[in-house]
């Protein structure tokens, strides 16, 4: 089981998770947290839950807000990540009764326009 965990601090935020990654029968290492810059600013991340399913959320919002030219960023934010949410965990025939198809994400975004706020 994955807890991520996100702090606000004075500098910024402090994003944290454990580093084992369960696939099926395997048991893996690799990194829950990462960031990626953006040219409004940067968003940090840390998730926890179905690996697939959240770093592809992450990936195609990487891509969307590298695209756009969008003031609004958290609106894009937001509904990307409820568009995949929903298309890969909410319409999963099994969601109801399987517990490893979801999955949780923590952002922590800079604007260039002000400070980091985590989400």
């Amino acid at each position: 089981m994955t807890i991520a965990a996100g702090f606000c601090c004075r500098e910024g935020v402090l994003l944290c998770a454990d580093t084992e990654q369960t696939a099926w029968a395997m048991k893996l290492h690799g990194k829950k947290v990462d960031h990626f810059e953006f040219p409004g600013g940067k968003v940090g991340y840390a998730y926890a839950g179905n690996t697939r399913f959240a770093f592809s959320a992450i990936q195609k919002l990487e891509r969307r807000l590298k695209a756009s030219k969008t003031k609004d960023v958290l609106a894009v934010i937001e509904n990307l990540l409820d568009q995949e949410y929903r298309r890969n965990v909410l319409k999963h025939p099994d969601h109801a009764t399987d517990a490893s198809i979801p999955y949780q994400i923590l952002l922590a975004v800079w604007l260039h326009s002000g400070e980091t706020r985590l989400y």
